[in-house]
């Protein structure tokens, strides 16, 4: 049906609510006799479907909507992302002074204030919605291509508070969980699976890490993970960035990742360590190249952080195919 924030105006509030199944004839009967223009000082949204569009057109010159560039309904698909500070409760133990610790729980109090900041661009765009923020605890929907950015940009504001009152080589972290799904995938699901991803990453070895999931019908899901900030060697929010580079700039070719997805069974029991790995990738890319292409460095990267040996000796390069199919699909692959 729609979406909607907050309304102001009590008259029409409860016909709003009503407007489900049975009831939606009703309601668009009593818009159509109404005279009155209500003013709704916060804009709202309506899907494509008949039904929305029928409402959407009966209540046309009776509400005044005030517009807003809402991006995230720009694509086919949204973004639910759930975040959390990690072992924020031990940072408190740390301390044991009592102006220390009134002084974090200030800084926590601030990253919570400036949330609905970071979740709009240079121009005010907004680039997403605030959920809710609490403490170092947030969720919000965007815009699938925002995600990364955005989850980062939490992540340094969260070290540049905290960090002021955590000085003694605390290693400050946020983890979230990503869930990314079309308008009309159930929110429910879409909430309980955002949770879902945020609890892996909370049990990822030392956290600081987004687990996403991409939904794009029945059996095509996605699920991949990086650490938030770079971490030893790890393989990071800024390397996956490099990735979607180079499937901006056409280095990559799109249909590679298709091949190396159809030919993932019969390789992963045949190839037996990352340099054979390598070869084959480098032989699968030059062959679904449309025009001379090298073979691009963010993929040798790729490769040696998204392989392993499982226990009975199979190369497990799934999380390879995985990233790829993700940075192809936030790269315009829909």
């Amino acid at each position: 049906t729609f979406v909607r924030d907050f309304l102001e105006s009590d008259a029409i509030d409860d016909e709003l609510n009503a407007l489900e199944g049975k009831e939606i004839n009703n309601s668009l009967k009593n818009y159509q006799s109404k005279d009155v223009i209500f003013h709704l000082p916060y804009e709202y949204y309506f899907s494509d479907n008949p039904i929305a569009q029928k409402f959407k057109k009966a209540i046309k010159g009776k509400i005044e909507i005030k517009e807003f560039d809402r991006v995230w309904f720009n694509s086919g698909y949204y973004a639910i992302v759930s975040m959390d500070g990690d072992d924020t409760g031990k940072l408190f133990n740390i301390l044991t002074d009592k102006d220390q610790k009134i002084r974090l729980s200030a800084a926590i109090a601030a990253y919570s204030e400036k949330s609905q900041e970071l979740l709009k661009d240079e121009t005010t765009r907004v680039k997403g919605q605030l959920i809710y923020s609490g403490g170092e605890d947030t969720l919000f929907i965007i815009h699938p291509k925002y995600v990364l950015e955005t989850i980062k940009s939490f992540s340094d504001m969260f070290n540049k508070l905290l960090g002021k009152v955590i000085i003694n080589n605390c290693n400050l972290s946020v983890s979230a969980g990503v869930y990314i799904c079309p308008h009309k995938h159930p929110l429910k699901l879409a909430l309980k699976g955002a949770n879902e991803m945020l609890d892996k990453a909370k049990n990822a070895p030392g956290k600081n890490t987004v687990y996403l999931k991409l939904v794009k019908g029945v059996g095509d899901v996605n699920e991949t993970y990086f650490k938030v900030k770079p971490e030893n060697d790890s393989y990071c929010i800024t390397h996956f960035t490099e990735l979607l580079k180079a499937y901006k700039n056409q280095n990559i070719p799109r249909s590679f990742v298709y091949k190396l997805l159809t030919d993932y069974i019969v390789f992963s029991e045949i190839l037996e360590d990352k340099e054979e790995l390598y070869d084959y990738v480098k032989e699968v890319f030059s062959k679904t190249r449309t025009q001379n292409l090298e073979f691009h460095p963010t993929l040798k990267k790729l490769i040696e952080h998204s392989c392993f040996k499982e226990k009975n000796g199979k190369l497990n390069y799934k999380q390879l195919i995985q990233r790829l199919y993700l940075a192809r699909f936030l790269t315009g692959g829909e």
